[in-house]
C-alpha cells in the first residue's frame, strides 16, 4: 500500500490525477449550502426543472430567474436528482467531474511548463491559500462548468505551442472541447475570446504578428463568430419563445446584459475588475512577481520568456476585463476565478527559475499573504464580496438559529422581511427536497411587516435602509465570526 501510494505522491507524472481528485472531493466532505447567484441560478431552476420536468419548463421559468443563460448545468443536476433523490451531497457528486477535469489540466499545465519536482506542490499550497478560489470550489455554479473545457482547450494549446505546432487549424490547437462553452453559460463567451487572445500571444512569439494576424482572419476569427452565432441563435430562441433576450422587463435586473456603460462607467469597471482580481489577499501576487521576475533574470537571463509570460497574463485579464465592462452588468469576483488558477501557475514557473532557498522563501511569504485574505473584512459601508470569502459559511449556523428562535417564539415567517439572500426558500439553501418555505419575506414586497432580520451577510441593504433600521429596537443579536445577524423590531 506504501508503495502505490509514494507512486502517485512522489511520481511527477502521477500526481496530476491524485491532487485533482482530492481537490475535486473536498466539497464532498464539506457541503457548503448554496448562496448568492447559485440559490436561483442553480438550485432554483435546477428545482424547478425537477419538479416540472426539462422539457416542459426550459423556456417557462419564473421570470425573476430567467437571464437567459444555458440551462445546461441546471438540467445535469434535476437528472441527477431522479436518478439518486434531491440532496445537496447528489449536486457535488454532479459537478465533481467538471472540477477534476479543471483541476486536473491545471495540475498537468504545471507539468508541461516546469519539470521541477515541487512545483505541483507548491501549486497546491498556493491554491489553498486562495479563499477565492477555496469558497469557489465549495459552491455548486455554472464556474466549473466552463471552466472544464476551457482548460482542457487551453493545455492542448500549451502543449502544441511546446511542441512547434502552434499554427495548425482551429482543431488541433484548441481541440473540440472549446466548442463546449458556448453551450455552457452566456459568459462562455468571454471564455472563447480569452483563449483566442492566449493563442495569438503565443503565436506572435513565434512567428511574428503579420503572420499571426493573417492566420487569425483566416482560422481563428471563425472561431469566435461560430461560438457567437451559437450564443445568438440561443438567446433568438430564447426570445422567441419567451418574449426577451436575456431578462423580462418585470425584472429588477431588466434589461442590464444589453445596455452599454458610459465612457465614466468603462473606466470605473477596469478598474473594479483590476480590484476584483487583487481583492481578499491575491494583491500578494502583484507585489512579489515583480521581485521574483528580477531573481528569476538574474538567475538565468531569461528576460524575454519572462517577459512574454507576464504579456500573456495581462492579455488574459484585459480581454476579460474589457468584455465585463462595455455593458452594465455587475463584475463579480468569480468572473476572475480562471485567473486564480493560472496566475499560481506562472508564479511556480518563475519559482522553478531560481534556487530552491529563494524560492522557498518567496512561497511561504505568498503563501501568507494570499491566506491573509481568508480573514479580510470591509467595513459596513461597503460590500464584501460573500460569495469568495470563505468566512461566509458562518452566515448558516446563524440563519439556523433565527429560525429555531422564531419558532420558539411562534413569530410566523410572514411577519419577518429581510433582502435576498436571507428570503430565498430553504429548500434552495440545503436542497433538503423538504418544500420548505423561506425564512422569511421579501422586504421589497411585503406589506406591514412586524420584524426585520439585518445581516451584514446580504449587501442588498440600501443606506436609507440602514438608516432607518439603526433607529428600530434590537430583539435579539447573532454573531458568528465576522457575521451577524440582528432581528429587530419594526416600529
Amino acid at each position: 500500500m506504501g508503495s502505490i501510494s509514494s507512486k502517485f505522491i512522489f511520481n511527477f507524472n502521477r500526481q496530476s490525477f491524485l491532487f485533482a481528485l482530492v481537490f475535486a472531493a473536498l466539497p464532498l466532505f464539506l457541503q457548503w449550502p448554496l448562496f448568492w447567484d447559485n440559490l436561483p441560478y442553480v438550485g432554483g431552476i435546477a428545482d424547478y426543472f425537477f419538479e416540472h420536468g426539462i422539457g416542459a419548463s426550459v423556456f417557462h421559468l419564473p421570470k425573476d430567474w430567467d437571464v437567459a443563460h444555458s440551462p445546461v448545468f441546471a438540467a445535469l443536476l434535476a437528472i441527477g436528482w431522479k436518478i439518486f433523490g434531491k440532496s445537496l451531497l447528489v449536486a457535488y457528486w454532479v459537478q465533481l467531474p467538471f472540477v477534476f477535469i479543471t483541476l486536473f489540466c491545471a495540475f498537468e499545465l504545471v507539468g508541461a511548463i516546469t519539470t521541477n519536482r515541487w512545483s505541483k506542490w507548491a501549486f497546491c499550497i498556493l491554491l489553498l491559500s486562495d479563499t477565492q478560489f477555496f469558497t469557489q470550489l465549495n459552491q455548486l455554479g455554472y464556474e466549473w462548468i466552463m471552466l472544464a473545457p476551457f482548460m482542457m482547450s487551453l493545455l492542448k494549446l500549451i502543449r502544441n505551442y511546446k511542441s512547434g505546432t502552434i499554427e495548425g487549424d482551429v482543431w488541433n490547437r484548441y481541440g473540440i472541447w472549446l466548442w463546449f462553452l458556448a453551450f455552457t453559460q452566456l459568459r462562455g463567451v468571454n471564455m472563447v475570446i480569452m483563449l483566442v487572445g492566449i493563442s495569438f500571444a503565443l503565436m506572435t512569439f513565434e512567428t511574428g504578428f503579420r503572420r499571426t494576424l493573417q492566420q487569425f482572419f483566416k482560422k481563428d476569427i471563425w472561431l469566435i463568430i461560430g461560438t457567437g452565432l451559437i450564443t445568438f441563435f440561443w438567446l433568438l430562441v430564447h426570445k422567441l419563445m419567451c418574449g426577451y433576450w436575456t431578462n423580462a422587463s418585470s425584472n429588477a435586473w431588466s434589461g442590464e446584459h444589453l445596455v452599454p456603460s458610459s465612457f465614466f462607467g468603462f473606466g470605473y469597471k477596469i478598474l473594479l475588475s483590476i480590484w476584483r482580481l487583487f481583492d481578499y489577499g491575491f494583491v500578494s501576487y502583484l507585489a512579489l512577481i515583480p521581485l521574483l521576475s528580477v531573481w528569476a533574470y538574474m538567475a538565468k537571463k531569461e528576460l524575454n520568456r519572462i517577459r512574454k509570460g507576464i504579456l500573456v497574463f495581462v492579455i488574459a485579464f484585459g480581454l476579460l476585463a474589457l468584455q465585463f465592462s462595455f455593458f452594465d452588468i455587475p463584475v463579480c469576483h468569480r468572473y476572475f476565478l480562471v485567473l486564480h488558477i493560472l496566475i499560481p501557475i506562472g508564479f511556480v514557473w518563475l519559482l522553478a527559475q531560481v534556487d530552491f532557498a529563494k524560492a522557498k522563501v518567496l512561497t511561504v511569504v505568498c503563501f501568507f499573504g494570499v491566506t491573509s485574505g481568508y480573514f479580510w473584512e470591509y467595513p459596513a459601508r461597503m460590500a464584501n464580496g460573500r460569495e469568495v470569502q470563505a468566512a461566509s459559511m458562518c452566515y448558516f449556523p446563524l440563519r439556523d438559529s433565527v429560525e429555531k428562535y422564531m419558532q420558539a417564539k411562534n413569530i410566523s415567517n410572514n411577519e419577518v422581511v429581510s433582502h435576498f439572500p436571507i428570503c430565498v426558500p430553504n429548500d434552495w439553501v440545503k436542497l433538503t427536497n423538504t418544500s420548505q418555505g423561506a425564512l422569511c419575506g421579501d422586504i421589497d414586497t411585503a406589506k406591514s411587516p412586524r420584524y426585520i432580520i439585518y445581516s451584514n451577510f446580504s449587501n442588498g441593504f440600501t443606506d436609507a435602509e440602514k438608516l432607518q433600521i439603526s433607529k428600530m429596537d434590537t430583539v435579539r443579536f447573532w454573531r458568528n465570526g465576522p457575521i451577524h445577524l440582528i432581528l429587530l423590531r419594526c416600529p
